[in-house]
């Protein structure tokens, strides 16, 4: 059975760890600084990540571990 591609990550609050959630983001868009400093500052507003199921739950794993409060889509 295949598991669905259609699942987004999106972050609702970065927490107190800002700059690890920054590198963590950073790392997973290969973004500029700029770009990922706006994603963070508009919380809910961009899909940082999107795939299946087990992909997506790895990165929400990531950021929570760092005080990120994601939601799956």
């Amino acid at each position: 059975m295949c598991e669905s591609d259609g699942f987004g990550l999106i972050i609702t609050d970065v927490g107190e760890s800002r700059a690890k959630v920054f590198y963590i983001v950073r790392q997973l868009t290969a973004k500029s600084p700029k770009d990922v400093k706006a994603i963070l500052d508009n919380p809910d507003e961009v899909i940082i990540a999107s795939g299946n199921k087990r992909k997506i739950g790895g990165i929400a794993s990531d950021l929570e571990k760092v005080g990120a409060k994601i939601r799956i889509i």
